[in-house]
Order: C-alpha cells, then sequence, then structure tokens
C-alpha cells in the first residue's frame, strides 16, 4: 500500500467516521470515542470554551471544519504502553530499563503539559516545537513552568522525576555525574527499592492529576458532562 497523502488520509477518515454514525452500535462506539478524543484536544488548546461544550450544534459546526478542511492533526499517544514497560521490568527486576521507561513517562507527560499550554497561548507551533527539544528536564519541572504561567509541581515530586532522570542518565550516557542535591535527597529511598518504586508510582499518579488539572483547568468532569456527541 502506498503512502497517504494528508489530504487523503483526511478524507477516508471522514469517510470511516461517516460509516462510525450510520452503521453499527460498536462502530458508532468508536466514533464517539474518537469525537470525543477530538474535543477534548479542541478544549485543552482553547479552541473550544466551556460555553460552546453545551451547545451542540457549536460542537458538529467545529467537528465538520475540520473535516472539511483537512485540519486535523492526530497525535498518537503512547504513555499507556510506556508506563506498561515499565512497569513488566519493575517485575522483572531489571531496575535499568524499568527506569529508562519511567523517564520517558515523565517526560512525554511534561511535553503534552507544556505543549497544550503553549497552544492555549497561541505560541506558533515551531516555537513549542523548539521549546520542548531545548529545554532540559530540569528546566520543563522549574522554570518554564513559571515562564507559562503553570502552577509548580510538589517538591517532593519534582524530585522523584529529577532523582530518576539522574539514574536514567547514569545508566544511558557515559560518565555521567549525577546531581548531588537530588542524590541526598533520595540516598536512602534508593537503598530500598521497594520503596524508591512505590514513590515514583505515586509521581506517576500525581503527574497524571496535575496534568489533567491544568490542560482541563480543574473543569475535566465539567467537560465530559457538558459533551454531547
Amino acid at each position: 500500500m502506498g503512502a497517504y497523502t494528508k489530504g487523503a488520509y483526511i478524507t477516508e477518515l471522514q469517510a470511516i467516521f461517516m460509516d462510525t454514525l450510520q452503521d453499527s452500535k460498536k462502530l458508532k462506539s468508536i466514533g464517539k470515542f474518537l469525537v470525543t478524543s477530538i474535543m477534548e484536544t479542541l478544549y485543552q488548546n482553547g479552541e473550544l470554551s466551556d460555553d460552546d461544550i453545551k451547545d451542540e450544534s457549536k460542537v458538529q459546526n467545529k467537528l465538520k471544519e475540520l473535516l472539511k478542511n483537512g485540519k486535523l492533526d492526530l497525535i498518537i499517544e503512547h504513555r499507556d504502553s510506556i508506563i506498561e514497560s515499565a512497569r513488566h521490568f519493575k517485575k522483572l527486576k531489571d531496575r535499568n530499563k524499568a527506569i529508562l521507561f519511567y523517564v520517558i513517562f515523565f517526560e512525554h507527560s511534561l511535553n503534552s503539559i507544556i505543549e497544550r499550554v503553549s497552544s492555549k497561548k497561541k505560541i506558533e507551533r515551531k516555537t513549542i516545537t523548539d521549546i520542548i527539544k531545548s529545554v532540559s528536564i530540569h528546566g520543563k519541572t522549574t522554570w518554564l513552568l513559571t515562564l507559562l504561567d503553570v502552577p509548580k509541581l510538589n517538591d517532593t515530586h519534582r524530585s522523584v522525576i529529577l532523582k530518576v532522570a539522574d539514574d536514567r542518565n547514569s545508566y544511558v550516557h557515559y560518565k555521567w555525574t549525577p546531581d548531588p542535591d537530588n542524590d541526598k535527597l533520595y540516598t536512602e529511598i534508593k537503598q530500598k527499592e521497594e520503596l524508591f518504586f512505590n514513590q515514583i508510582e505515586k509521581t506517576v499518579t500525581y503527574l497524571k492529576t496535575f496534568e489533567s488539572k491544568i490542560v482541563f483547568n480543574k473543569k475535566k468532569g465539567q467537560f465530559r458532562e457538558n459533551l454531547k456527541v
């Protein structure tokens, strides 16, 4: 099969979407999931307001506009499989690989927050990409959040993220020197491996909640209640 152009892909997506609305209950369920996901993205990016979500005609018109103009940017979300891999290697007691995937999860989550908030602030796409690529994980957990008017991360969870990132770097990069401040705080936890991973899991849960509050402006429940598709 040849490669799709963006226009051809959107055209096929539109055809699948229309079939979804007209065929079996299973396909309709898939269609509802897709529409909800698209609307969530538009809401997170500031392209739909709380009032828009309450108006079914506005939601439908926005969706039709996206499909008609081929302006639907699909993002493949990998975090579920990433966290599954981290837990898989943790179960196998392969500490280094578990740490590697936990850090990938943290980085994807931080990048998602930065991308959503920056889009809502109408920052150019290229600039957002440059920010995500060039700012270190330390910057993404400290000063960059401040510049974007995002609340501070909890100090304990921020330290966990940076400590795990240091562990990853000492495994991946030759002669990496860990940050002594992070080492000092978590020396005891590192010696007790189970406690260490339990703390990492708490930080995973914390970051999911933190992101949801930020991108939905603490209104995810209200959004789901108002969205009618």
